[in-house]
């Protein structure tokens, strides 16, 4: 006698491995669009760091303390912090600038911490 057709545990097998195969790619999909919306909105906030530090970094000084502010078009809808405190090296000021996305802080804030030499050592040279 001739077989004709599949076995139930054959067309179950079949049914599981294509569901299988399915799922990763939508997972890989999933993954790959929250990779490139974190990499655009880098891209979108690297000249607001610029920006931010590239004033002091021509003057080689930054003062101690904190201030905050908005970005500017067409980046208006991101906040910028920065933070600045003395480092462990004498003449070293820890700067941390953070540029949140005011829409949606929880998942678009990028953060960069920095050395900048102290107000009053750049002025002594």
């Amino acid at each position: 006698m001739k077989k004709k057709g599949f076995l139930l545990f054959e067309v179950m097998v079949s049914i599981l491995i294509v569901t299988t195969v399915l799922l990763v790619i939508v997972k890989a999909y999933g993954t790959s669009q929250r990779a490139l919306k974190v990499s655009d909105s880098i891209v979108r906030v690297m000249p607001q760091f610029d920006e931010l530090l590239l004033p002091s970094n021509d003057t080689g000084k930054i003062s101690a303390g904190d201030t905050s502010g908005d970005c500017r078009p067409p980046y208006d809808s991101y906040a910028w912090d920065i933070k600045s405190g003395p480092a462990s090296t004498a003449d070293l000021n820890n700067v941390t600038v953070t540029i949140t996305n005011k829409r949606d802080p929880e998942i678009e804030t990028f953060s960069l911490t920095t050395f900048y030499r102290t107000q009053d050592n750049a002025q002594a040279q």
